[in-house]
């Protein structure tokens, strides 16, 4: 499991709290899929991120969830840099 750490500007507070999201692997088929988990292992809902392809590509899911922090675009997929 890979730990991904965020960081969020705290109203009460000039300090930076982290935000800490579980990533996970998910194997189907031939294809790797990149979700947000739970403490236990669970999927998170609305937390499939991105799927990597045998053919090298890289899909980006769409409607995650904004609570993850991550930088989405118009159709909720992580934005691209």
């Amino acid at each position: 499991m890979i730990k991904y750490e965020i960081y969020d500007e705290v109203d009460d507070d000039d300090e930076e709290q982290p935000t800490v999201i579980r990533l996970a692997l998910e194997y189907v088929g031939d294809r790797v899929r990149v979700v947000a988990v739970d403490e236990d292992g669970e999927g998170l809902l609305c937390s499939c991120l991105v799927t990597f392809r045998p053919d090298g590509t890289i899909h980006r899911h769409q409607a995650v969830d904004p609570d993850l922090g991550f930088q989405l675009d118009d159709e909720g997929r992580i934005k691209e840099s």
